[in-house]
């Protein structure tokens, strides 16, 4: 009897980690159960789990009240914007600016020393460097999500590579900013207390040795923690789910090449699992090739050895669309094509670099690619609203088949490696380094392993 992917057991996996377990922070008991569980279920499948701890810097906002006081409103339902400055015990009281966009004629003079209050969509990279040189007092975000559930609207955390960290925000529902619009506000207080200390995350993962190509090594990975209040059921329950059934197969089918395994912890957290482990393969590659039995050509690092790294991060939703995100040779981008024009699964291809723990990979020169599924559901994304309804057995059978073949025809039973190890400019890539750099830094690491 061929074994095939199902969804349904995929589908179970979700539950026990959305449902059973709930929002898996990083660095919390949650996070540590979703870890267990992973090794059980490696464990059920005859292979042999590694599970490896690492410590990490945490912050968690331990008081945070938004507060309209002309008119006299009171308090604001709010959650923070984890990683952002403390006010001082007594808050910050400021007059109201609604600038709906973080960009001129929006934002100039008129916002500084202001409480500035912004539609989130637009918010990130360039466009909040350009809100912050005009020297707000403070922010509020208005939520994306359009919900009944005033619960549901975003947490979202400082991003390694952006300047959230310089001013003290918060963030609100739609409804809730609508409200206050209309109100016509004028003066807000935010206070914010963060407490900061070292916690734990966890990597877990297992495989097997190929058994005629064990130096050419297949890395299948998703991440299994969440955000705050977060379910994670697509983001990202679903893609740790697809690692397991996936695992479940092979280790059953068995492959030419080494498969490997793996969920991340802390991926939002700044990605500290993955990147720790190619640290490590960092690490041990310089130690190696400086041994005296290497020679160049003919003897492989265990960097050298990973092939690929296929990431699997937001998957699931019943109605939306696949994405497939690039870092590797032009030959790995057009086997995908065949391959999806072959089995019906249409995906919209890109090579930008995209956040999740495939970016480290391409960053040591392993070609990865990074599949998702995009479309309405992902506005629920760290959010309450990030529930297992929002998951179908059936679509992840669809995606689970189609990795099935990609992987059975390349690792398992490829008697060629069909593309170069190459990420062609990715490890070039300026922005890359930069991000890199300021992520192993977060996480606490020596900023010379960037180098």
């Amino acid at each position: 009897m061929t074994v095939q992917f199902e969804g349904q057991r995929a589908y179970e996996h979700i539950k026990a980690l959305s449902v059973d377990i709930g929002p898996r922070v990083s660095g919390t008991e949650a996070e540590k159960q979703a870890a267990e569980y992973v090794a059980r279920q490696f464990e059920e499948m005859g292979l042999k789990p590694v599970t490896l701890a690492f410590d990490l810097p945490n912050e968690q906002v331990t008081h945070f009240k938004l507060e309209i006081l002309e008119p006299a409103l009171g308090e604001i339902r709010t959650l923070p914007l984890v990683g952002t400055p403390d006010t001082p015990p007594e808050g910050l009281t400021g007059e109201v600016v609604f600038a709906e966009f973080p960009q001129e004629p929006y934002v100039g003079p008129h916002v500084e020393g202001k409480i500035v209050f912004l539609s989130n969509g637009g918010i990130l990279g360039g466009n909040l460097i350009k809100l912050l040189k005009y020297k707000p007092l403070a922010i509020v975000l208005i939520g994306r999500t359009m919900s009944k559930d005033p619960n549901t609207f975003h947490v979202i955390r400082k991003d390694t590579n952006k300047p959230f960290d310089l001013v003290p925000t918060v963030h609100i529902s739609y409804e809730e900013g609508v409200k206050l619009w209309n109100k016509g506000i004028k003066q807000a207080r935010i206070t914010l207390k963060t407490e900061r200390k070292p916690s734990q995350s966890y990597r877990v993962y297992a495989g097997a040795t190929g058994r005629e190509n064990p130096a050419e090594s297949v890395m299948v990975a998703g991440h299994m923690d969440s955000v705050p209040r977060d379910p994670g059921a697509t983001d990202n329950a679903a893609g740790t789910a697809t690692v397991l059934e996936l695992a479940r197969v092979f280790a059953q089918k068995g492959s030419r090449r080494t498969l490997r395994f793996a969920a991340w912890g802390s991926e939002e957290g700044a990605g500290g699992g993955s990147l720790k482990y190619v640290l490590e393969l960092k690490k041990a590659h310089k130690i190696q090739k400086e041994a005296p039995d290497y020679i160049e050509g003919f003897s492989k690092t265990d960097m050298e050895k990973h092939v690929l790294n296929i990431n699997l991060d937001v998957l699931g939703m019943s109605i939306g669309s696949n994405e497939c995100y690039i870092q590797g040779s032009p030959a790995l981008e057009q086997y995908l094509k065949a391959l999806t024009s072959e089995t019906g699964i249409h995906h919209a291809f890109k090579t930008e670099i995209y956040g999740s723990d495939n970016i480290c990979f391409g960053w040591i020169g392993v070609p990865a690619v990074s599949f998702a599924r995009a479309g309405v559901g992902t506005h629920y994304m760290h959010t309450p609203g990030d529930a297992i309804d929002l998951i179908d057995p059936g679509q992840l059978e669809i995606i689970g088949n189609m990795l099935d073949v990609f992987i059975t025809r390349t690792a398992a039973e490829g008697i060629v490696w069909p593309f170069d190890r190459s990420t062609g400019s990715y490890t070039q890539d300026p922005r890359m380094a930069k991000s890199m750099m300021s992520i192993i830094k977060l996480i606490g690491e020596d900023p010379a392993l960037a180098e």
